[in-house]
């Protein structure tokens, strides 16, 4: 942590100095008042960033599992998480839908809610010695809801005149199915009730959950998927793809030679570094143009969609908007005209077909 701090600090130092607050707190007549407010700058800038946050979690927890307890020695398992990618997708399948997993779990509460105050008010005797109060009534369904195999239903104790299954050892008493001595009458309130606390608080919301969490992690994977295409596939400078290229250069190993030598990234980073720190007073006509660009943030001095090994990409490129379309209704026409081709093509060998098993049925009869 303290390696990657000692390479990261002038940097957070650079957004403290090239931030606006700065450009005010220069005007403090106070140096230690405005020492002060640097320094503050300097941390809140610091914490931002998530990766110095993480270390520094990391080297406490290791401190306190010497000093304090080592029960904090098991939060060092989550550096697994954090340096395998797919887990990181878990975890932000998770955490990406959380107001939507808010507002199930709202869903879940009005539920139970919903479940705990019939069971009160209407089955109170089911419920006796469970549910003294609606407010506990509340708490038990909600802890017991996907602790029981059936939901809420299996949890109420089921009392004289309900379902319940038969002690083998009894020789009467209330059972499942069949008859007894004291045969149960069915209660269709409690059929429904125990069915609707099991499928919409348990089987629904679950499912609910589910579906978010496996949506989520599909639409990662393909963000992932297209952000490694692009970085695999796709020039940063220019923004052509691997397959342009390589069909324009003619070679297979036209996008590699592309992207290492006409258009490598790291020369135009290294170009950018000698802009900002060679002397302005020295600059050439194109140094000041492209300084200009840097500090507006344009990108105007990149060449996009262009490239001198290309050949003719530059001038399609420019070609006039009408022209583009005239070639294209071109080209339309010409396809039209095969299609057509194609369907008259068809059509006679349908007939050519007809024709033959016409002579084949004839032959047939005389014969």
């Amino acid at each position: 942590m303290c390696i990657r701090d000692r390479r990261y600090s002038p940097l957070h130092m650079k957004y403290v100095y090239e931030s606006n607050t700065y450009k005010q707190i220069y005007k403090i007549p106070s140096i230690f008042r405005k020492n002060l407010i640097i320094f503050y700058m300097f941390l809140r800038n610091l914490f931002n960033d998530r990766v110095f946050v993480y270390y520094l979690f990391y080297t406490l927890c290791a401190l306190a599992s010497i000093t304090i307890h080592r029960l904090f020695a098991s939060l060092l398992l989550y550096d697994m998480v954090w340096r395998n990618p797919v887990l990181i997708f878990v975890i932000q399948s998770v955490w990406r839908p959380k107001k939507t997993m808010g507002m199930t779990f709202i869903l879940f509460l009005i539920a139970i809610i919903i479940y705990a105050t019939l069971a009160y008010y209407l089955y109170f005797e089911d419920v006796h010695g469970y549910c003294d109060t609606l407010w506990v009534c509340m708490v038990r369904f909600m802890d017991q809801s996907f602790k029981q195999n059936a939901g809420i239903g299996s949890y109420i104790d089921v009392l004289d005149g309900t379902y319940q299954e038969k002690n083998p050892e009894d020789k009467g008493g209330v059972a499942l199915f069949g008859e007894t001595q004291n045969t149960p009458e069915i209660r269709w309130g409690r059929v429904l009730y125990d069915f609707t606390s099991f499928f919409i608080p348990v089987v629904i919301i679950i499912q609910i959950v589910t579906g978010v969490i496996a949506d989520t992690f599909e639409v990662l994977r393909n963000e992932e998927e297209e952000r490694t295409n692009d970085m695999n596939n796709v020039c940063y400078i220019c923004g052509f793809d691997r397959d342009f290229i390589q069909e324009k250069m003619r070679n297979q190993e036209g996008f590699i030679t592309h992207v290492k030598e006409d258009h490598y990234l790291w020369h135009y980073f290294f170009y950018i570094a000698y802009i900002e720190v060679k002397d302005k007073t020295e600059y050439t006509g194109h140094e000041s143009y492209i300084a200009e660009c840097l500090q507006t943030n344009s990108l105007a001095w990149f060449p996009i969609n262009k490239g001198i090994s290309l050949g003719t990409v530059e001038e399609e490129c420019d070609k006039d908007p009408a022209v583009v379309l005239q070639d294209l209704q071109k080209t339309l026409d010409e396809v039209d005209k095969k299609i057509e081709h194609v369907q008259k093509t068809i059509e006679e060998a349908e007939e050519r077909k007809e024709r033959t098993n016409n002579k084949l049925q004839l032959s047939l009869i005389h014969i």
